[in-house]
């Protein structure tokens, strides 16, 4: 006696064993994802999209022949099956990369600093992170965390410590006067 195992896939009756009827499988219209393949602009999105498409409409019988076609490996499709029947469509065409996370993110008096009084170079800052949170950051490794995070190490001109404010003004007062 045949006993039907249902996949690891949620209230996904139409899927059993290796054998899934996709047409039926897949609840939207082809009008539906045609539209919505229309609307996307990730071209991620799009090759998903697309997928369903094929799957629906049975331009291809199962997931490894629309891998195939898209030069993917067959637990790709896999887990975008698993995807699409765990959060439906709307988990399915949507992207949850999340880029990489930096221990300075998680750093408020570090932020504060930069906010208020700043740094002047990045040899300051990988010195201030190395004393205050025992970080050790190389000069390019954290120019590029500053780059990512649109930081800029900007400083004043620099003053001779000698001058005098009251004569600059003066020469600046005289300076118009000729003019």
């Amino acid at each position: 006696m045949l006993r039907l195992i249902p996949t690891l896939a949620k209230n996904c009756y139409y899927c059993y064993m290796r054998v899934i009827n996709y047409p039926v499988a897949i609840h939207e219209r082809v009008s539906e994802l045609q539209e919505r393949y229309r609307n996307l602009r990730s071209p991620k999105l799009l090759e998903r999209c697309e997928i369903l498409l094929w799957l629906k409409t049975g331009k291809v019988k199962t997931m490894k022949e629309a891998m195939s076609l898209k030069g993917r490996h067959t637990n790709h499709g896999r887990d975008l099956w698993k995807l699409y029947t765990s959060e439906g469509i709307a988990g399915y065409l949507s992207l949850k990369y999340r880029g990489p996370q930096s221990p300075l993110d998680n750093l408020p008096d570090f932020h504060e600093h930069l906010r208020t009084i700043g740094f002047s170079t990045l040899q300051e800052a990988c010195t201030w992170l190395k004393e205050h949170h025992n970080l050790s950051y190389s000069i390019s490794g954290l120019g590029n965390y500053f780059t990512r995070n649109k930081i800029r190490c900007k400083t004043g001109r620099p003053n001779h410590p000698k001058r005098d404010e009251n004569e600059r003004v003066a020469y600046k007062k005289n300076m118009r006067k000729n003019t």
